[in-house]
């Protein structure tokens, strides 16, 4: 590089040992001062660290529907992330719609072309109900307490 076999770089970082120009105050590759102090002007008191009351996963199923898709022969299905809770093929849940709420039971569970036999908190996945498609829209709800 032209600029470094100029002799602009002539200062180190006494962290990385990283060149840095002579104008600089702090090191490009780690932010911190020549002196090794952070580039930050208070640091940060050190919080103590918060224990989960309840994980996601121990609480009663809950996922918002994001999608819906009809597959002929088989059912609807019903697309989103699984908020809180573990479902599983079989399970009886509720879905809460705008016109009320009804039990349904799980056909199936997929991610990512994947069959599963359950889905837990966090996941991604589509959840095959027995109803037709005009029973379930964007944003219903299924539930199990």
């Amino acid at each position: 590089m032209v600029l470094y076999n100029m002799g602009i770089f002539s200062k180190r970082c006494t962290h990385c040992n990283m060149k840095n120009s002579r104008s600089a105050t702090f090191c490009v590759s780690c932010d911190r001062d020549f002196a090794g102090a952070s580039s930050g002007s208070v640091a940060p008191a050190p919080s103590a660290p918060t224990v989960p009351t309840s994980s996601p996963v121990s609480g009663g199923f809950s996922m918002t529907i994001e999608d819906v898709f009809s597959i002929t022969g088989r059912g609807t299905v019903a697309t989103g992330k699984v908020a809180t809770g573990v479902v599983r093929v079989g399970d009886r849940v509720t879905l809460q719609t705008a016109a009320g709420t009804r039990s349904v039971v799980v056909a199936g569970v997929e991610a990512f072309r994947r069959t599963l036999d359950h889905a837990s908190a966090g996941e991604t996945v589509g959840i095959l109900l027995n109803v037709s498609r005009g029973d379930v829209a964007k944003g219903d709800t299924l539930s199990n307490p």
